[in-house]
């Protein structure tokens, strides 16, 4: 096997084991909060006061949650990005080139996709 699918598999395996983490650490404290709402609700001596700040408590941890797996998610959707560079353009652009040849005649304008020079172009090697 390959360093890539090595990687590949490595960058797997921890994914799945984080995401599972979390999603226990996550199923706990809905359960607390749960917990907590239906002791506030049976409280009649606790300030309303003090209900308001303990649901927006709750609230905050939930959007913290949110926001931090979105971000994680983020994070190993580049990281599987590097082990295949063109995943992100296929998916966000169909009608992008999908091969990258060197142009045969030299340009003074923009970079493009045909003008690059790839690894191939270097070594000799055909694609």
């Amino acid at each position: 096997m390959n360093q890539t699918g090595i990687a590949e598999q490595m960058t797997s395996f921890y994914k799945t084991t984080y995401d599972n983490g979390v999603k226990a650490m996550n199923t706990l404290q809905e359960q607390t909060a749960k917990v907590v709402d239906l002791s506030l609700e049976q409280s009649p001596w606790l300030p309303e006061q003090s209900k308001n700040f303990i649901n927006t408590w709750v609230r905050a941890y939930s959007e913290g949650y949110d926001n931090f797996m979105s971000a994680a998610d983020e994070q190993y959707k580049r990281l599987e990005a590097l082990f295949d560079p063109g995943r992100d353009a296929r998916q966000d652009d169909e009608s992008a080139p999908r091969t990258y040849r060197k142009s045969d005649e030299p340009s003074s304008g923009p970079i493009t996709p045909a003008s690059r020079t790839t690894k191939s172009d270097l070594t000799g090697a055909k694609a």
